[in-house]
């Protein structure tokens, strides 16, 4: 930041940017500059009307939370928090804002997109508290993916008013309680990830048909596969295992699901049939069940098993 001097132009600055016409500043690129501290919600940082690009990349502030002040930034569109060791709740002040095209918090991966039609946002480790509810005013967002948190509720039914959403990520975020059946309203959504969590109850659960990706291993899941999961026809991948899942598995549930070509089934404690698998199968995985009979001949295609452990009765 040596070019930052009195007495000179701030729109010649190293990572300032001003509008070519009018001269306001319209963004600051402050990544990778050594910041460190806080930032006070009072600060003059704060009095930038036409903000509508900051980067905070890359920089220390020692864990300190995310200020309200960012809010006061009535035309901001992009911010970039990644990789800066902020940490704590995310401000309902931020919701505030209506032309966001992309909101990035992420601490352990250095990709974030900014586009002026998808919207995407990522919060990565150390947030806590409730999932913000304001996320169901983002209504244009295409992808959310949270990752390496600490939230203590479930996940909120705001979630649902997000039509466009296609790719919901939620691992390792320590969310407990029950998959709610208001996805079901999220006619988009192709991948769900809520891996590594909390999870107890599989709730009423429903899902969209556009679902294509599925992903539940290691929560505390309990009860019998939920019979629903064979009507989601276009899914592809279905990761369940590492759960508390009982009962006999229905030996027709997946016939239905024609494209689906990775089944985990592995560490539950299921018992009955091995189940008559669709001709797409590569991928079927049961080891440390209690499964039994032969593998259905349509599963020739099948490429990698992970247990050898079947027994005919």
């Amino acid at each position: 930041m040596e070019s930052w001097k009195q007495d000179t132009d701030c729109c010649s600055w190293d990572g300032v940017m001003c509008d070519n016409t009018s001269g306001d500043l319209i963004g600051l690129d402050l990544s990778c500059s050594c910041l460190n501290g806080t930032i006070p919600s009072k600060s003059f940082r704060f009095h930038l009307p036409h903000l509508q690009h900051l980067n905070l990349a890359y920089n220390y502030f020692n864990h300190s939370p995310i200020s309200f002040g960012f809010g006061q930034f009535s035309r901001l569109r992009y911010l970039n928090l990644s990789y800066s060791m902020f940490s704590g709740q995310v401000p309902h002040e931020l919701s505030h804002q209506s032309h966001w095209t992309s909101l990035a918090m992420e601490m352990h991966s250095p990709h974030w997109i900014y586009d002026p039609i998808i919207l995407v946002v990522r919060f990565y480790q150390n947030f806590t508290g409730a999932i913000p509810m304001w996320l169901g005013n983002l209504t244009r967002v295409k992808e959310i993916l949270f990752g390496n948190n600490s939230f203590t509720v479930q996940i909120p039914s705001s979630l649902s008013y997000l039509k466009d959403l296609n790719f919901l990520g939620l691992k390792e975020n320590n969310i407990g309680g029950k998959i709610l059946n208001f996805l079901t309203n999220l006619t988009k959504l192709t991948s769900f990830f809520l891996s590594n969590n909390q999870l107890s109850s599989f709730g009423e659960f429903q899902f969209s048909n556009s679902l294509e990706v599925l992903a539940l291993s290691n929560n505390k899941l309990y009860g019998s596969i939920p019979k629903s999961l064979s009507n989601l026809a276009k899914l592809t991948y279905l990761d369940i295992s590492s759960n508390d899942l009982t009962g006999m598995v229905d030996i027709d549930m997946f016939k239905k699901l024609k494209k689906l070509e990775t089944l985990d089934l592995n560490a539950n404690l299921l018992h009955g049939k091995v189940p008559v698998l669709p001709s797409s199968m590569q991928n079927f995985l049961i080891s440390n069940d209690r499964l039994s009979g032969e593998i259905p001949s349509m599963s020739c295609n099948i490429t990698f098993l992970t247990s050898d452990e079947f027994a005919d009765e």
